[in-house]
């Protein structure tokens, strides 16, 4: 009886932290995202000439291609540009149409971390929290046994700044939204059902490239069976393979250790991807780039709230992943039963 009692308050206990850590999380994701603007002047203070931007580069199909602009753009604008982006990509993701945010919040307390990770914000926000922990967990363990991460070299804070902003797009559109999206098309195309309307085809042809999940899903309630999980499940972990190997590849100041830590990533940012769509794995890709870059640069003049901020990520992460393993042994279990084993 004591030992339920205990079990139970331990439970509870572990629920209160996720609840409490997930909303420290989530209003710091918006006060970064309004604070953008004093870590942008923040990044520029000690930069004597701030550069224009002649040319975007993108990654399409994972292949490098450089789109010149008809005028010049400067840093200001485009670093603002992509954090309306930012901004809108989170909005869309607090609004499902299955879970909204303020839902997902309600179930959590209720300790349903499952039915709360239908939001896709909820779920991209725990799983890249997740990432983090994960991410340097591996990083500590290769450096301890000589192999080095590296890290990025740059001129200036404000040229590392916007460009790990701008990495979330071009890296997601490149190693995601076209290199995933173009295998769950072709796969898509053996399975699309004749007679389909224009519209109807159409809108399964942009979703392979958005929001794929809804594709596989609308494939199998038509066909009655799973067609394209394998392809897009081969799709996430050969392109996280490219996407791992090209960091190291291309140079830039990265080590050997960061092949397997963008692997890594790549595999999360794949799954939230398939899973949740492009505006969640942008958002989940931008917790790495953009809103721990921004927390660093505020954490030089504001570091307590920067601190409680990085302590709530590490804490939801470390939580979550007590949830997958416990998620991962319930159904080890379940099958160990239906083998017979």
């Amino acid at each position: 009886m004591k030992g339920q009692l205990l079990l139970r308050g331990l439970r509870g206990l572990y629920v209160y932290a996720f609840l409490a850590a997930f909303t420290l999380v989530l209003f710091s994701y918006v006060g970064l995202t309004l604070s953008a603007p004093l870590a942008y002047q923040i990044a520029g203070e000690n930069v004597t000439e701030i550069p224009t931007v002649r040319f975007l580069g993108l990654w399409v199909f994972s292949l490098p291609l450089t789109i010149p602009l008809p005028f010049p753009l400067s840093f200001e604008a485009l670093f603002s540009g992509l954090v309306l982006l930012y901004a809108a990509m989170m909005a869309l993701t607090f609004v499902d149409k299955e879970t909204d945010v303020l839902k997902a919040t309600r179930l959590l307390r209720k300790g349903d971390i499952g039915g709360a990770l239908k939001n896709s914000f909820f779920a991209t926000v725990t799983l890249s929290a997740a990432l983090l922990v994960l991410t340097l967990g591996l990083m500590f363990v290769q450096e301890s046994a000589g192999v080095e991460t590296g890290s990025l070299q740059y001129e200036d804070e404000l040229e590392y700044y916007v460009g790990a902003t701008y990495a979330v797009v071009r890296e997601e559109i490149g190693f995601r939204s076209t290199f995933v999206g173009l295998i769950a098309f072709l796969a898509m195309t053996r399975y699309v059902p004749r007679g389909s309307s224009l519209r109807e085809t159409s809108i399964m042809v942009l979703s392979a490239f958005i929001y794929p999940g809804w594709l596989r899903r609308r494939l199998r309630n038509l066909i009655g069976r799973e067609v394209i999980g394998s392809s897009l499940l081969f799709g996430i972990f050969l392109s996280s393979g490219v996407f791992g190997a090209y960091h190291f590849l291309l140079g830039g100041g990265w080590g050997v250790g960061k092949v397997s830590q963008a692997f890594l990533a790549g595999l999360f940012f794949g799954y939230i991807f398939v899973e949740y769509g492009l505006p969640a794995s942008i958002i989940s890709h931008s917790t790495i780039n953009y809103f721990l870059s921004t927390a660093s640069l505020l954490g030089v003049r504001y570091s307590l709230p920067i601190l409680v901020f990085e302590l709530s990520l590490l804490l939801l992460g470390g939580l979550t992943l007590v949830y997958l393993a416990g998620v991962a042994k319930t159904r080890l279990s379940r099958s160990a039963t239906l083998s017979g084993v």
